[in-house]
């Protein structure tokens, strides 16, 4: 029985021994023409969010034919009117970065904001630096609050 034992432990060896050597090796997961086309996938959507060109502009619009004019529809019963809303208060619930076009929540928290958030805060001059979670004592946590408040009503990062 342990010659049986030893016998087939030997040729399961000899097998994975054959194997690894007889194989291509592998480059991982993806073959290089997909590794590839992942690769200008990732190009072609990060300079297309950079560019942001309009609908108008852009050349498959110009090429084709006119667009019809859709039907006007009539609603059944007007809309209830709206209350006006005080100026200075936020209607959208995110902002923009122009550079990138990311886009993030308005963050209710300093530690919750994005890094080019607090970044732009320090472009725009509303803050001296960058705070770290250690130093938001009670003198700087009183700044971060009112440069975000101001940061919220800059109309160059709204969406």
């Amino acid at each position: 029985m342990d010659v049986l034992f030893w016998v087939v432990t030997v040729a399961l060896f000899a097998y994975v021994l054959y194997a690894v050597v007889s194989e291509a090796p592998s480059s991982g997961c993806l073959s290089a023409d997909l590794a590839r086309a992942m690769d200008e996938k990732k190009k072609a959507e990060t300079s297309r969010r950079r560019r942001r060109i309009p609908v108008e502009d852009s050349p498959a619009a110009s090429s084709s034919a006119a667009p019809t004019p859709l039907p006007a529809v009539t609603p059944a019963e007007p809309a209830p009117a709206m209350e006006p809303e005080s100026s200075g208060v936020v209607t959208s619930d995110s902002l923009r970065n122009p550079s990138t076009g990311e886009t993030a929540a308005i963050p209710t928290n300093y530690r919750f904001a994005k890094r080019w958030i607090k970044e732009a805060m320090v472009a725009e001059g509303l803050l001296d630096k960058v705070y770290g979670t250690a130093e938001l004592d009670a003198e700087n946590g009183e700044k971060v609050r009112a440069a975000l408040a101001e940061f919220k009503q800059l109309a160059k990062y709204k969406t």
